[in-house]
């Protein structure tokens, strides 16, 4: 299994960290805080779980691992039920 060994999350590692700097250059010099940074990932995999579901919340909740109620509370914390994905 590649990524226990390491090289996995090596690769990871690099993706995260090539993901925040491009942040912080669009978004301005300021650092992320940590509830910033989990909070778009959050906000990254429902949207991806929605999109994959075709907007079925129930489905998404599913593949979440997360209950329907936590997914619509979630999605109302990050503003995602304002809108539904493209």
């Amino acid at each position: 299994m590649e990524r226990a060994n390491g090289s996995g999350a090596g690769a990871l590692e690099g993706l995260l960290e090539n993901l925040y700097q491009h942040t912080l250059d669009v978004e301005g010099a300021r650092a992320l805080r940590l509830r910033e940074w989990v909070d778009r990932a959050q906000a990254w995999r429902i949207v991806r779980a929605l999109r994959d579901s075709r907007g079925n919340r129930a489905a998404a909740a599913r593949a979440l691992g997360i209950g329907r109620r936590t997914l619509y509370s979630k999605m109302e914390k990050l503003g995602l039920d304002r809108a539904p994905p493209a």
